[in-house]
């Protein structure tokens, strides 16, 4: 009901551009209430169409949209290469530091918990605190969700203490 009721405007214009924006807050706003399997669909849709229409900020929009949606579900399979790519593209376009590439490479260093692969999920986990640190203030939300995945890096390698105290540095922020 949501997404044709966004588009109208966009199909009685004709306008594309605005109908995959249109396609994109659908999916967000699915994502907000935690309707992942319709956010999946939509962001899917949305990420087809803006290839379609060969518009490069609306891909990087749906594609974030994606991400978000595939991660809830566990779809690793799906998300990887999407990762990946967001992570080329990003920092290509923004550099190495830039607070988007921590965000993924925080998302990147939780697949590779879930696949075992920790010593590489320490690498990009504490890369994505480090760029986090510089790029915000001590007590910025992001800085606490670095925390929560190097918290729970440090609980998989069964290092319990280390864990505890990094969970409680995220739950002082949040």
């Amino acid at each position: 009901m949501l997404l044709p009721l966004a588009r109208a405007p966009a199909i009685r214009t004709g306008d594309r551009v605005m109908q995959v924006s249109a396609d994109i807050a659908v999916g967000r706003a699915l994502l907000r209430l935690g309707a992942y399997p319709d956010a999946l669909k939509t962001c899917r849709a949305a990420l087809e169409a803006a290839r379609a229409i060969d518009r490069s900020d609306e891909i990087d929009k749906a594609s974030d949209c994606l991400i978000e949606s595939l991660a809830p579900l566990g779809m690793f399979k799906d998300l990887e290469p999407l990762v990946a790519e967001r992570i080329a593209a990003k920092t290509s376009l923004l550099g190495a530091d830039h607070p988007n590439v921590a965000d993924l490479l925080g998302v990147r260093a939780q697949i590779e918990m879930i696949h075992g692969q920790l010593d590489l999920a320490r690498k990009d986990a504490e890369r994505s605190l480090e760029i986090a640190r510089r790029a915000y203030p001590a007590h910025h939300v992001k800085i606490a969700e670095k925390l929560k995945v190097m918290g729970q890096l440090s609980a998989a390698e069964g290092k319990v203490a280390e864990a505890k105290r990094l969970y409680e540095q995220a739950l002082a922020i949040a």
